[in-house]
């Protein structure tokens, strides 16, 4: 995924990168089943220009997702929310000071 709009940058930021790898059912949305019978975590990856990437841990929060990072369980939450991840969908991230960040899916793979 790829920033597509946040506050002060409306036309979003193509340095900007948010790769999740988690498992997706035939409608395109996150497989619930898949996620708890994960043998390991489901890991993202958040990159920008001129910083070092960011490691992150996908968690279940209440009915919703988040990310955590993996350097720090006393991080705060970064919650997104996403219907359907097929390129050209939107996923919206919150910021834990409330923002939101619209990342535009560019690609999905199999694996």
């Amino acid at each position: 995924m790829l920033l597509a709009q946040k506050p002060g940058l409306p036309d979003g930021d193509v340095h900007d990168k948010l790769t999740l790898h988690v498992k997706l059912n035939a409608h395109g949305q996150i497989d619930l089943d898949a996620y708890d019978t994960a043998s390991s975590p489901w890991l993202a990856t958040r990159e920008q220009s001129g910083a070092e990437p960011h490691n992150l841990e996908i968690v279940r929060v209440d009915e919703g997702w988040a990310l955590q990072s993996i350097r720090s369980e006393d991080d705060p939450f970064w919650t997104f929310e996403g219907h359907v991840y097929r390129p050209g969908e939107l996923v919206s991230l919150r910021q834990p000071d409330g923002q939101n960040l619209l990342f535009r899916i560019v690609q999905t793979e199999n694996v």
